[in-house]
């Protein structure tokens, strides 16, 4: 059997393949609710057919403020991550899938096996929704971003802060991004890696490293990113975790957002991650998808220098989908006519102007 470190990494990316599914999520929550509580009940669960009528939070802006000359910071709702509970209520488990969280629960029944069914049947992973054996959940606590009936636990600081170079970047701005990010204030949210799309491997890597080199700091990569950066030391398993040194950088090349992603999600200290790109639909994946309190748009991580505060304990009587979801400040570069309404107008309006 898989360790519990294991089942909950596996839980969280899974609940990370929901958040990207809108569509699939409500047709498992509708499968979910429709089978504890069928239409001709309807004193059944009542809150959780209001959340099956739910309209899907991510991505949604909360709040919009200036924060630089051609900058603006932009607050949007995003899932919690991984969820802690004591019961399989079934308004939990609802909003749970509907928030696109994964969710671990200490007191499994039957329910839960109806809405990993109801996943499998939207053909989302089962592996979201976790039963935990006896004795794990002290364990599985500490890895939770949100726990239903207790404080918010606190943020484990360790792990590195990414730049991704996306292959629509430009690569001018990009080195400038770089720049910005491995040697500017604050110190703590300095980037320890960047990561670039191999579609600019060629172009962007022998720049880099002779950037590198002017600013005094060594490239530990990969072993693709080597064969472009003469002077690198080959990475270990620390570089990625933010160890190389402080006058050092992690360098890999990856082939896709998803795969940037995945590497963030891996090593990511929570804090600040940036995208450097042309291209709104990655600029929007990346930004929601990278799992850190800031995330910055063709700037440096250290613009998203301020921790945000532990949210207020989640009563059992008080889940919803909205109290099963996060605030991510997202750093972008501020349009140059009126905001629209949605973080993908937005995007599209700073990248492509009119």
């Amino acid at each position: 059997m898989a360790s519990l470190g294991e089942r909950l990494a596996e839980a969280r990316k899974a609940g990370h393949q929901l958040a990207r599914a809108p569509e699939r999520r409500k047709v498992a929550v509708a499968a979910f609710v429709d089978e504890l509580a069928p239409a001709d009940r309807p004193s059944l669960f009542p809150d959780a057919r209001s959340v099956a009528a739910f309209e899907d939070p991510i991505g949604t802006i909360t709040a919009t403020r200036e924060t630089a000359p051609g900058r603006q910071t932009v607050d949007v709702r995003v899932p919690a991550g991984l969820v802690l509970a004591d019961a399989p209520a079934v308004d939990l488990i609802a909003a749970a899938i509907a928030a696109g969280d994964a969710l671990a629960l200490t007191g499994a029944d039957d329910r839960l096996a109806l809405a990993r069914q109801a996943l499998e049947t939207a053909g989302l992973p089962v592996q979201a929704l976790l039963a935990l054996e006896t004795g794990e959940g002290e364990e599985a606590g500490a890895h939770a971003d949100r726990v239903i009936g207790g404080p918010s636990p606190s943020r484990d600081r360790t792990g590195a802060c990414h730049v991704f170079v996306d292959g629509a970047a430009d690569v001018d701005e990009a080195l400038a991004v770089c720049r910005e990010a491995l040697t500017g204030e604050p110190q703590a949210v300095q980037a320890d890696t960047v990561l670039v799309h191999e579609a600019l491997e060629g172009a962007l890597l022998p720049a880099l490293g002779e950037a590198l080199a002017e600013t005094g700091i060594e490239p530990v990569a990969g072993e693709v990113a080597r064969r472009r950066l003469s002077r690198a030391r080959p990475a270990e398993r620390a570089t990625w975790l933010g160890r190389s040194g402080s006058r050092a950088v992690g360098v890999r090349v990856v082939g896709s957002v998803t795969e940037a992603l995945a590497h963030v999600h891996a090593h990511g200290s929570g804090r600040s991650e940036a995208i450097v790109t042309a291209e709104p639909s990655a600029a929007e994946s990346f930004l929601l998808g990278a799992e850190a309190e800031h995330a910055v748009l063709n700037g440096p991580t250290t613009l998203g220098a301020q921790p945000r505060p532990p949210r207020d304990t989640v009563e059992p009587d008080a889940v919803d989908v909205e109290a099963l979801t996060a605030t991510r400040s997202l750093h972008l570069p501020a349009p140059e006519e009126a905001p629209a309404a949605t973080l993908a107008e937005r995007l599209d309006r700073a990248l492509r102007p009119r």
